[in-house]
């Protein structure tokens, strides 16, 4: 089976319509990795605990089951999610983030943020 390809726009630079050039950005590479409508909420939703794709679908009804499948394996190529063998059955996966990325501080900050504003 072939693998997915993501389209990535980092770390080359980007030519706009108006001829510049953007240089690469970090602010640019976190919106393309963690952007979207849903991107966060499901990493929210693993930073609680590990989760079976069903469990991610109920804790976020509106989400559509292919936009949540295709979030979760662009989350994955990009190493920020991990799917494992679930132990307790043998048919299912689970989900969880991958420990030990820098992004964590980013989303404890924006849920700091949302939290007291």
């Amino acid at each position: 089976m072939k693998k997915k390809q993501f389209k990535t726009l980092y770390p080359r630079n980007i030519e706009t319509a108006n001829g510049h050039t953007l240089e690469y950005c970090g602010i640019r590479c976190s919106m393309e990795v963690l952007g979207g409508k849903w991107k966060l909420l499901i990493i929210a939703e693993l930073f609680k605990s590990l989760k079976r794709y069903s469990e991610l679908k109920r804790a976020i009804p509106e989400i559509s089951e292919k936009m949540l499948i295709s979030s979760l394996q662009e989350l994955e190529h990009h190493n920020i999610v991990v799917r494992k063998p679930d132990r307790q059955s043998t048919s299912e996966e689970i989900f969880a983030w991958v420990e030990g990325n820098n992004f964590v501080l980013s989303i404890t900050a924006k849920r700091f943020w949302a939290n007291f504003r």
